[in-house]
């Protein structure tokens, strides 16, 4: 099951116009780290939050409040 965190680094990276792969590329890391985030099928370690949130252009707080409803 996804979380906020997960839903976030997604929302964040489309806002971006990001690929998972460009994404990780940023991140000097895999892109599967990337799918697996999003996934919620792992969580990425303390040190890499503040890289994620630099690389999304937004604070570490935003990256676990819940996604904006963007239904009409």
């Amino acid at each position: 099951m996804a979380s906020n965190f997960s839903a976030r680094v997604a929302f964040h990276r489309g806002l971006c116009g990001l690929s998972q792969v460009a994404l990780a590329e940023r991140l000097g890391i895999h892109h599967t780290t990337v799918s697996c985030w999003e996934s919620g099928v792992r969580a990425p370690g303390v040190n890499d939050l503040a890289g994620i949130a630099r690389a999304l252009n937004v604070t570490m707080a935003e990256l676990f409040l819940p996604v904006p409803n963007t239904d009409g």
